[in-house]
């Protein structure tokens, strides 16, 4: 690891010494290898430029009328290491609840449920009783005294400074001096554009790890997040997949113990997010409430939200776990689903390899 470079934060600002371990990202990857990397004796500093934790594992309100995860709708269990992770969950009193074994398919969206079936295959589907925020929310609540957690803080840059690793960072929602945090060891579990971005801005050379990370694709999707004055009706049990077309996915959130009024969550498909990413709200949803005509009805929105996600999912995830690279500044770690597998059990996997790999070089 190298640093031809100059760091993208005004030299200026004065550097302070974090922690053991700088975590950039407060989403499932970064809350559980914050913990774990605090258990293994670390001292940890957690940022995050959200003004909570989660990042597309969230649930949100829509105009006060009620709450809807805008990002994963469920979540499936194949390894070991993440029922582990699952039963330190229920352990602290998440509501994991499964929810189906199999859901609803259909081939086109204008083809409406007429169409639809729904197959068993019968590998449950978990879902969160109140939304993944409230998963989030317990996992933040039970991080460990060890760990720092500083919302509302976008991370601009890491660089090499003074023979050890700088985070340069900046308030993300409001005016205020950037910083500059040092630590030995840095993990970074932003998609992989973003966090390549931030070691570009640092002047940092991750070498043939950073080219080979940079070769991911990812694929963008549109969130189409919608309050209804009715029930949506879809087939049972409330979640449908779409072959192909310009929408994949739709939820009823009501039906995945999220809220008690009708929602609907409609993740369109990424070639159409692509090619629409950035059109006005108002097109979007126009034009998307249009596709779901056939699905709603008469069915009406009370009131909605688009949500855009440019980095929505990893197309050939790396699925190492972890990646690491060391230098003279001390060693950076880069998490998250594109090393551990696409989807909630992908993130959080790679969160606890990342944190067993970096604990090994804290300790040394």
């Amino acid at each position: 690891m190298s640093a031809p470079g100059a760091a993208a934060s005004p030299a200026a600002a004065s550097t302070e010494r974090a922690a053991d371990v700088v975590v950039v990202g407060a989403g499932l990857a970064g809350l559980i290898a914050a913990r774990r990397l605090a258990e293994e004796g670390a001292q940890v500093l957690l940022v995050d430029k959200g003004r909570r934790p989660g990042g597309r594992a969230s649930t949100r309100r829509v105009a006060d009328l009620g709450r809807i995860d805008q990002g994963p709708q469920f979540f499936t269990v194949r390894s070991e290491a993440f029922a582990g992770e699952v039963d330190r969950w229920r352990a602290l009193g998440v509501p994991v609840v499964e929810w189906s074994r199999g859901h609803a398919r259909a081939r086109h969206v204008a083809e409406g449920p007429e169409g639809a079936i729904t197959p068993a295959d019968g590998h449950p589907r978990y879902v969160i009783e109140g939304g993944f925020g409230t998963l989030t929310l317990a996992l933040t609540r039970a991080l460990p005294a060890a760990v720092t957690l500083q919302p509302a803080v976008r991370a601009v840059a890491v660089a090499e400074r003074d023979g050890r690793l700088a985070v340069h960072v900046e308030p993300a929602h409001r005016p205020g001096p950037p910083r500059v945090v040092a630590a030995p060891r840095v993990l970074l579990t932003a998609p992989t554009p973003q966090a390549l971005a931030l070691c570009e801005a640092g002047g940092l050379d991750l070498g043939e790890t950073g080219a080979a990370l940079a070769r991911l694709r990812w694929g963008p999707t549109l969130s189409w997040l919608a309050v209804l004055d009715d029930d949506p009706g879809l087939p049972a049990p409330g979640g449908v997949q779409l072959e192909e077309g310009p929408v994949e996915f739709l939820a009823d959130g009501a039906r995945r113990g999220v809220g008690e009024r009708p929602t609907l969550t409609a993740h369109a498909s990424g070639p159409w997010s692509l090619a629409r990413f950035d059109a006005p709200d108002a097109v979007v949803a126009d034009r998307l409430q249009a596709l779901l005509r056939p699905w709603l009805g008469a069915t009406q929105p009370l009131a909605w939200r688009l949500k855009r996600w440019r980095y929505a999912r990893p197309l050939d995830p790396w699925q190492a776990g972890t990646a690491r690279v060391d230098g003279g500044g001390g060693s950076l770690a880069l998490a998250g689903d594109a090393l551990g597998g696409a989807a909630i059990e992908g993130a959080c996997t790679s969160g606890l390899a990342s944190a067993e790999d970096l604990a090994d070089v804290v300790q040394g």
